[in-house]
């Protein structure tokens, strides 16, 4: 004989309760953002976006960007007109960024990567006692080294624009001079930021020497490096 039967479970309120217990996150407040554009000679080589926010969770603050390289110049209007899809087309290599910070505000983490091609590299800064763990992975491998740093380290590369905002407004903060590292050699140096005339710094570090023009809120509107000129083109 085959029992049909069906089992009802009395309504003890636990579902109830679990979707009380289950609260939504609340969404972050953006601290700064922006989308820019890299120029040599007068056309866009480059383009890129970053984000800095704090958690209304547990007030840690957040970064991460985006910085990608075109194929091909492109005239900056034309650029501008052009469709998605066709700006894909011209997608090269990208550098991708993540940091994290305590709710003090002091830096704890940093994980960047690198797309060229089929090729993808991987780099870690990881606070641990009295400096940072370095790692990197790769097609050559994986590996991991300590290295001896101060609390108010930050990573730095003279060509990927989120590094120089961050590592420019704590130099600033700090009274001109900053320790920094490359996150991905794991080399340590000297950040220097030098007021000169109007809203103008210079800034070194690492053997690489930048100019900075900010707005009067203290803003980065572009950065020149080399023959390359980044180009701030939107704000929230």
């Amino acid at each position: 004989m085959v029992c049909a039967c069906a089992f009802v479970f009395p309504s003890s309120g636990f579902a109830e309760k679990e979707k009380e217990e289950v609260k939504e996150m609340p969404e972050p407040t953006v601290l700064d953002s922006a989308r820019f554009l890299v120029l040599r000679e007068g056309n866009v080589v480059q383009f890129g976006r970053y984000k800095i926010v704090r958690s209304n969770h547990s007030n840690r603050i957040f970064s991460g960007g985006l910085q990608r390289a075109l194929t091909e110049s492109v005239e900056p209007d034309a650029y501008k007109e052009m469709k998605a899809r066709a700006r894909r087309k011209l997608y090269g290599a990208k550098h991708g960024h993540h940091f994290e910070f305590s709710n003090e505000g002091a830096f704890e983490k940093y994980r960047g990567w690198t797309v060229i091609g089929a090729t993808r590299s991987d780099f870690r800064l990881i606070r641990r006692g009295d400096g940072y763990v370095h790692r990197t992975e790769g097609s050559g491998g994986s590996s991991s080294n300590k290295v001896a740093a101060p609390a108010g380290t930050m990573p730095f590369d003279a060509g990927q624009f989120i590094l120089v905002r961050m590592a420019f407004e704590r130099a600033r903060k700090a009274g001109g001079s900053l320790t920094v590292i490359n996150p991905k050699t794991g080399e340590m140096g000297i950040l220097t930021v030098a007021l000169g005339e109007g809203n103008q710094y210079t800034i070194n570090g690492l053997g690489q020497t930048g100019r900075v023009i900010v707005d009067d809120s203290g803003r980065i509107v572009t950065y020149h490096f080399g023959d390359l000129e980044f180009f701030r083109e939107g704000t929230r």
